[in-house]
């Protein structure tokens, strides 16, 4: 299951980045060395404004135990009457209001303000309410207005009752209130693979961010700057994404665990095709059945249908089962598929067997847990569903759709997918018996049957996509794959006398 977690950090290294790179207008800082960074001749660059009274012994560049960086400003003013530090002037917006987020640590109370320029009157300092500062780094945020006649500002941070290490201040931010805030955030184009698929990462962040940081971490490590990277698994296993972000000032990340999963391709079906792959339906009950809708699925794409309602409720029992597909030695097995539903009745219910009978109402069935559709045909992914296989045994999984004459439900599936840690079978029914060489293989493979039966050949990538489809009367046929990419495929063979059918996995490198 993914855990998402974020940590805000505010680290002004970054702080170059407002200069080499173009940031809309809405979104930059106002202010400059918000991290006092830089500092000349005892004093913090782009600060010290007009309206500051603290006087130049009580501006200090601090350098132990700073927020981010390498330096902070500890600031200082023993007196119960408060002392002003400001910025340089500002350009700002009349009428905008500003957020204001900033650091602080230590003894003492301080509360930011603005000074509108427009004269030396008292009312012209507009102010919040103080916080006190404490002896571990917490940030706060207040918010200023810009009157509407003005166009330059300064910020103002006013302090007072300062004692021991006084307040430091760091990492300061002034952006224009009512943008996003620096929020990061990805997804990528698969989360469930085979190893040497090639997975892309898209960024999604919200707030402007000028800098990314990338960083996939389990059995094999990868790193990138790149805003939208591919990386290429080659090793099975469980991984963890984190992006980190920074708009120039401020940085946010985030980590999903286990987002990656890299294993053996055991199932798959998205009904992208009319083949079934080898899943079949049986209806105990009632005259409706499971069935494909060419434009159901997610974004339009086909999936797999069930509906007890036609004009009229009707009380049914439909079953949606898989190929047989059989471990060589015990390994964890995780399923993940999408499902939506709509209107009131019965929740699908999921199950596997190791002993299918050929008829789900005298088959022993055990219960596996999903995470199911909130409905309004709202799609949702199951999660992963594990479970352990045990060499030898031929397991089938099984969806139970149930309705009755007073309610029921809609409901749909698309991209199931079965993937196993270690050396699995691919998935096969054993009444026909096929075998795939070389494997891997370069420009061509031979199939190899029992007997002279006529068949279906059929070659399709791990998104369901048909690559190539012939027939095949003959014991052993060569098949040309120099026009296919690099990758893992599946051959299907389907008898067209006995319906049976065998399916295997090729590596074409």
């Amino acid at each position: 299951m993914k855990n998402f977690t974020r940590k805000p950090l505010f680290i002004t290294w970054f702080s170059f980045l407002l200069f080499s790179f173009s940031i809309p207008a809405i979104s930059q800082n106002r202010l400059d060395n918000p991290g006092f960074e830089t500092w000349t001749a005892g004093k913090p660059d782009a600060w010290s404004g007009s309206k500051t009274n603290l006087d130049a012994g009580s501006v200090l560049q601090y350098t132990t135990n700073v927020h981010g960086g390498t330096s902070a400003c500890q600031l200082i003013n023993a007196t119960t009457n408060h002392k002003r530090f400001t910025s340089a002037s500002l350009s700002v917006q009349g009428g905008q209001t500003y957020r204001v987020k900033f650091w602080l640590r230590g003894s003492g109370e301080v509360r930011t303000g603005l000074w509108d320029g427009l004269g030396t009157d008292a009312n012209n300092y507009i102010y919040n309410t103080y916080v006190q500062a404490t002896s571990t780094w917490m940030q706060h945020q207040q918010t200023v207005v810009a009157p509407q006649t003005v166009n330059n500002a300064e910020l103002i941070f006013s302090i007072k009752a300062t004692s021991g290490e006084n307040v430091v201040i760091d990492d300061v931010e002034m952006v224009a209130a009512g943008e996003p805030a620096l929020t990061a955030d990805f997804v990528a184009d698969k989360t469930f693979g085979t190893s040497g698929m090639e997975i892309h990462f898209t960024d999604v962040s919200s707030g402007h961010p000028v800098s990314w940081e990338w960083t996939v971490t389990g059995p094999e490590t990868f790193h990138s700057a790149a805003q939208n990277p591919s990386f290429t698994f080659t090793m099975q296993g469980a991984y963890d994404v984190t992006l980190a972000v920074s708009n120039g000032t401020a940085t946010d990340d985030m980590t999903k665990t286990t987002y990656i999963t890299i294993g053996d391709f055991i199932l798959f079906q998205d009904w992208s095709t009319s083949d079934w792959r080898g899943w079949f339906a049986v209806s105990l009950l009632g005259d409706q059945k499971w069935m494909v809708n060419s434009a159901g699925g997610p974004d339009g794409s086909p999936c797999v249908q069930m509906n007890g309602f036609q004009g009229v409720n009707n009380a049914n029992e439909d079953w949606l089962i898989s190929p047989d597909f059989i471990p060589e030695s015990t390994h964890d097995l995780t399923l993940r598929f999408d499902n939506a539903y709509n209107y009131s009745g019965d929740m699908l219910k999921l199950f596997i067997t190791d002993n299918y009978t050929g008829n789900p109402a005298t088959t022993t069935w055990y219960p596996l847990s999903f995470t199911a559709s909130p409905g309004n045909l709202i799609w949702t992914n199951s999660g992963d569903v594990k479970f352990t296989g045990e060499a030898g045994k031929v397991y089938r999984l099984a969806f139970q759709y149930t309705s009755t004459n007073l309610n029921g439900s809609l409901w749909r599936l698309d991209n199931i997918t079965l993937m196993g840690f270690g050396i699995l079978d691919a998935p096969k029914q054993l009444e026909a018996n096929c075998s795939v060489y070389p494997n891997p293989c370069v420009d061509r493979f031979s199939i190899e049957k029992d007997d002279f039966l006529p068949c279906k050949l059929t070659v399709y990538n791990l998104q369901g996509l048909v690559m190539l489809r012939t027939d095949m009367a003959e014991r052993v046929k060569q098949v040309e794959v120099t026009d296919f990419k690099p990758g893992i495929y599946m051959v299907e063979l389907q008898n067209q006398v006995t319906g049976s059918r065998s399916t295997s996995r090729i590596v074409i490198k």
